[in-house]
This record gives structure tokens, sequence and C-alpha cells, in this order.
């Protein structure tokens, strides 16, 4: 309860208006302000998913970032066996950034991560309607 204190602790809860309780949350997991950057984290119940719930959610805090607290860059990770969470990002904007490996503490292997990132510097004001053609570059399966 002591983080809620600090001005730059950024978390809220994701509650759909008419069931009245929290269905997911989202955060800000990383925030360096010395050079505008923050990463978000997200989750949803998965009753929830496929609805577009997420992704409002993730759009209105990009644009409470960039307009609020000053953010110039703004990114996202998600596992590779998740590539709806891919989808939610490329929904706001955000474009493939790159790929990483990392041990993941639970279960002792290995976990590949797809990267996103949105620049406030030449955002679109649509964000939500990005290139088609690029749902590929976060890992989701695109037919030949």
């Amino acid at each position: 309860m002591q983080k809620y204190r600090q001005p730059d602790f950024y978390q809220w809860a994701i509650e759909l208006r008419e069931l009245g309780e929290p269905i997911g949350s989202i955060s800000v997991v990383e925030l360096l302000e010395e050079v505008g950057s923050a990463e978000i984290g997200y989750c949803i119940g998965k009753g929830w998913w496929r609805q577009g719930i997420t992704s409002e959610a993730l759009a209105a805090v990009i644009d409470y970032l960039f307009a609020e607290v000053g953010a110039l860059r703004i990114c996202a990770k998600h596992d590779a066996r998740n590539p709806n969470s891919g989808r939610v990002m490329l929904h706001c904007g955000m474009t493939h950034e790159g790929t990483v490996i990392i041990p993941c503490i639970a279960g002792g292997f290995e976990c590949m991560l797809y990267l996103a990132s949105l620049a406030k510097v030449g955002r679109s004001h649509d964000a939500g309607q990005h290139a088609g053609g690029k749902e590929h570059a976060l890992g989701t399966r695109e037919a030949a």
C-alpha cells in the first residue's frame, strides 16, 4: 500500500462497468524517467480474452502516459506462447522491436519474449488502426 503514495507508481484495475469488479490489471512495470521510457505490463482473466477489453485499457494507459506523465517511449513484452497479447500491442500502435530469450524463474526453462514499443514522436492519433500485414511481427502466425 505504501507504493500507492509514490508519485511514480502507476497501477490500475481493469474493470467492466456493468460487472463492478476487477477482471484484470495494467501497470507501469518499469519507469525510466531520465529517458522518458515506460514499460507496461497487463493481465486479464481468461473469460475476458478476445473482447477488446485489454486493448482498450492499454490504449488508455498509453494516452495517459504520453499526455500526463510526459513519456516519450512506451514498451511492453509478451511471451511467444501468447500471441494474442502481441495482437493487443499491435492494435494499440506498437511495433516489433526485438526478441529475447531469458531464463524463466518458475520451471527452470527458457522463455522467448517479443518486445514492442511506441514512440510519442510520429505517433498516429489513430493508433488502433495499425498497418495491415504486420501482425506476424509479434509472434502471431500468418497464413502462407
